[in-house]
């Protein structure tokens, strides 16, 4: 009557060892995950900075020649906003604004940042820190006309935080996690 039956399957203790150890790998994956893909959206975000940069510098050389120094702040304005950058400016040779998305700065000395400096051919770019504590990555491009330089162009971009990134991922994850299903 009072019998002990053998109870089949694996302890509690088994169980929650398994279901942890599982928990942690898939943690451990997600965190990979995220890292990976911030390494990649901030390499196609240079990538496509760099690409639309040398349009850009074609575009403000042409505008320079047909027309001076007139229309450059309405090019430098726009290319604000085409970047979605954090500043635009436009240097002479002589190390003063000629143009800047922050109008305050036009003919005052140009403000040189600290920060890791890097090199792709003709455009040298810097990465710091702004005030803020955002992460920038500054590009610098010569502006030639009649095969004498006029100035440099500046363009500050931010870098994608690992926030941004998750927001990034959190997209298709769903997708991520539902193709292996079907």
């Amino acid at each position: 009557m009072f019998l002990r039956r053998a109870k089949p399957g694996l302890p509690r203790r088994v169980v929650a060892y398994y279901l942890l150890f599982c928990l942690i790998a898939v943690a451990w994956l997600s965190v990979g995950v995220l890292v990976t893909s911030h390494g990649i959206l901030s390499s196609r975000g240079i990538n496509s900075s760099l690409s639309r940069l040398g349009k850009l510098t074609a575009a403000l050389e042409l505008e320079f020649i047909r027309s001076g120094k007139a229309n450059l702040q309405a090019s430098i304005t726009q290319a604000k906003s085409d970047f979605r950058a954090n500043y635009c400016s436009i240097e002479s040779t002589a190390d003063i604004y000629l143009a800047h998305s922050n109008p305050q700065f036009i003919g005052k000395k140009v403000q040189e940042h600290e920060g890791s400096h890097l090199r792709w051919g003709t455009i040298t770019g810097v990465r710091f820190t702004d005030e803020a504590g955002t992460i920038l990555q500054e590009f610098r491009v010569s502006l030639m006309a009649d095969k004498q330089p006029f100035g440099c162009l500046r363009i500050a971009v931010s870098e994608p935080t690992l926030w941004s990134t998750l927001s990034e991922v959190a997209r298709v994850a769903p997708i991520a996690v539902l193709i292996p299903l079907a």
